[in-house]
């Protein structure tokens, strides 16, 4: 439930979540995955061309990470139950997607060459096996990650609301509505401007140190009590 006196998010654990931050997560969660969903394209084109098989192989990945990371998300906002622990999860995926961009991009790329190169006498597995091996060590990762925001969210607020889960389909839907618009932007800036002029390493950089800025803001404020609890004290 949002705290309407001071713009936090009451969460069962009494987190305070400022509004904000809730949507801005949310929004930039499904910016990033998007983003890297188009560099993975790129990367892909590039060493393995851009065949029906190839595209259509990463798509799959990204549809089963996706479906994973939201079922993963909603049982684990159950066993975690704080708005820290979305945060942890997000650090990770952020922490993975910097060590590949900078470090792995290159040998990944290499080994899925290999792949190529390996199946070169049957059609079918010389671009799908490389493909799907790319997609999912390059972003599989983060992607599956960064996907448990909205079920996630949406738990946290329906428990917070204390109407034993009446608004959940309001809460779900708002999160989820908010996390496609951001991947529609996330769609139109990579396409149109982040990886054409300035690459897929520093595209997906430059939106993961977003989402880091996002996470560790997310942890300092979810560190002090909530207000309600320092004007008790006070």
């Amino acid at each position: 439930m949002i705290d309407n006196e001071n713009g936090t998010a009451r969460l069962p654990t009494s987190d305070a979540v400022p509004r904000w931050l809730l949507y801005a997560v949310s929004f930039w969660g499904g910016f990033q995955i998007m983003v890297l969903e188009m560099c993975g394209f790129r990367v892909l084109q590039t060493h393995l061309g851009s065949s029906v098989i190839v595209t259509g192989t990463l798509l799959t990945v990204f549809m089963i990470v996706l479906s994973a990371g939201y079922y993963a998300g909603g049982l684990l906002s159950r066993k975690l139950g704080t708005a820290r622990g979305l945060f942890r999860i997000l650090a990770v995926g952020a922490l993975y997607t910097a060590i590949v961009t900078s470090l792995l991009l290159e040998p990944i790329s290499a080994l899925g060459l290999a792949l190529r190169a390996w199946f070169g006498a049957h059609p079918f597995l010389q671009g799908g096996v490389p493909a799907a091996v790319l997609s999912v060590l390059l972003y599989g990762p983060p992607v599956f990650l960064t996907s448990m925001i909205s079920p996630y969210w949406t738990h946290l607020q329906t428990v917070a609301s204390g109407q034993d889960g009446a608004d959940a389909g309001q809460q779900s839907g708002f999160f989820m509505a908010l996390s496609t618009v951001g991947s529609i932007v996330g769609t139109m800036a990579s396409s149109y401007l982040l990886i054409p002029f300035f690459g897929v390493v520093t595209a997906a950089s430059a939106t993961n140190a977003m989402l880091l800025l996002l996470v560790l803001a997310g942890w300092r404020l979810t560190c002090a009590p909530a207000p309600r609890q320092l004007a008790v004290q006070a």
